[in-house]
């Protein structure tokens, strides 16, 4: 028996799958805007992997998360944004030390600084022996492979002047971290909006390399933290333009199949 497909179900199913697609693995409604956590590595299944860890203090305060807070402190890189508040927003000095950030010297500069300011996400990176276990040959080498966004990412330390560990146009790109070591690097952005980042890091277990990559998102700015849309209502807007779609689609088969009026 044939079955037919009504056009309203296919629809539906389109508008789900573009939805997926548009989402690109990032599911997340919260963000992360205060408190201490890492972004780290973690070893489960013989595969290294990367994820969010939240300390237990970030965690029990509520305020540090927009649009709910995770219910653990190991976190998915698709379930949770890491916010750069408003607060953040500065100026880049002038000076060619400069240059790798991608931007002009006086323009608008968002960091996530290295030190603990009390009005961010304070962001590390860790390899912590709890996550990984034993066994692993120091170092591990991290760089940055994919920045999709509006503006230029770099990550820097700072001393009397600025040490380039990830330059905007990835020329410089390399850090690394020992084994069971934890560390904070100065991220800057040149824009508001959304950031996606790719993070990769490479590790010796006995003669095995192990290689981690993920996507993290960036919402840089108030406004765009603001403007994160959850999951639900993205996807009720994909519906509505795939229903909107079957009805315009109906409408023009209808008008075509009527017959043309009779001149008087």
């Amino acid at each position: 028996m044939t079955r037919t497909i009504h056009p309203l179900f296919a629809a539906l199913s389109l508008s789900f799958f573009a939805f997926c697609q548009f989402s690109g693995g990032v599911q997340a409604e919260m963000v992360w805007v205060g408190g201490h956590g890492d972004i780290g590595l973690e070893f489960k299944n013989n595969t290294l992997g990367l994820h969010i860890h939240l300390e237990s203090e970030t965690l029990a305060n509520g305020g540090n998360f927009v649009g709910g807070k995770p219910s653990t402190g190991e976190v998915e890189p698709g379930d949770l944004i890491i916010g750069v508040p408003s607060a953040r927003r500065t100026t880049r000095p002038a000076g060619t030390e400069w240059n790798f950030t991608g931007t002009t010297a006086g323009s608008h500069f968002w960091t996530l600084p290295a030190t603990d300011m009390g009005n961010h996400p304070f962001v590390g990176f860790a390899s912590e022996a709890t996550e990984i276990g034993t066994g692993w040959t120091a170092p591990f080498n991290w760089r940055v492979t994919n920045v999709v966004a509006p503006g230029s990412f770099s990550i820097y330390t700072f001393d009397t002047q600025p040490v380039v560990r990830v330059s905007s146009d990835r020329t410089t790109n390399f850090f690394s971290l020992g084994i069971d070591a934890h560390n904070h690097f100065n991220l800057g952005f040149t824009s508001e909006g959304i950031y996606d980042i790719t993070f990769e890091a490479t590790g010796f277990k006995g003669a095995t390399q192990y290689v981690a990559s993920d996507t993290f998102r960036f919402a840089v700015g108030d406004s765009t933290i603001s403007a994160v849309p959850e999951p639900s209502s993205m996807l009720l807007a994909f519906v509505a333009v795939g229903i909107g779609g079957v009805v315009s689609r109906r409408l023009s088969i209808r008008s075509k199949r009527m017959p043309p009026k009779e001149e008087i």
